[in-house]
């Protein structure tokens, strides 16, 4: 494989809904034994060494990944959706490396593992102030790579009463990015029913 075209100086999961339809914390959805954001920040340690780790989790803490040293980023506005832990992030992102910097934002009820999201991701390139996402069925901007220069504009769009996260991509400069065979059931889960299908596909995906 190339290079990827896009660095980026930190790791999202956002981790903040309400989960209602579901019943329980989706983060901690068991797949192959293993909470499902434990699984994604393992995966992010083993494959992207001591990258800035965001877990936006509003007010919720899980004990079980604090080892693996992450960083809990509060939700500015109560309810406020995933948006809310998306300018987090990217703020976060540019406090610590400046205006310039990219950051991998994924949901925690996905099954797909963070470095195979960012390996379909990062081979487009991505100018300043961009936004790279995946497309299949329909858009899944929750998976996705931001440039840390939108932070402010992520800011603004909220300040203004806006919380929808393709709202805000609607004003800025998106790419996406073609959801890869087989992953659309996989990317998130909303329900019961929706959890089955996805370990099923992912269970084809990998020939467990």
């Amino acid at each position: 494989m190339n290079a990827p075209l896009v660095e980026i100086n930190s790791v999202a999961i956002l981790s903040g809904g309400e989960s209602r339809r579901m019943g329980v914390d989706k983060a901690m959805l068991t797949v192959d034994g293993l909470p499902l954001i434990e699984k994604q920040v393992s995966n992010v340690r083993r494959v992207f060494g001591d990258i800035r780790l965001l877990i936006c989790s509003g007010r919720r803490r899980y004990p079980i990944i604090d080892h693996y040293k992450v960083t809990y980023l509060d939700d500015a506005l109560p309810a406020g959706g995933p948006l809310v832990g998306i300018a987090q992030a990217l703020h976060a992102g540019s406090r610590e490396h400046g205006d310039e910097g990219h950051v991998l934002i994924i949901p925690c009820d996905t099954l797909i593992p963070p470095d195979e999201i960012y390996k379909a991701l990062s081979l487009v390139p991505v100018k300043p102030e961009e936004v790279v996402f995946l497309q299949g069925q329909r858009a899944h901007p929750l998976h996705g790579i931001y440039s840390t220069a939108l932070a402010d504009a992520a800011a603004a769009y909220l300040a203004k009463g806006g919380r929808s996260v393709m709202g805000f991509l609607d004003e800025v400069a998106v790419r996406r990015v073609s959801t890869p065979p087989g992953w659309e059931s996989c990317l998130n889960v909303n329900s019961e029913p929706d959890f089955k299908t996805a370990v099923e596909a992912f269970s084809k995906l990998t020939g467990a």
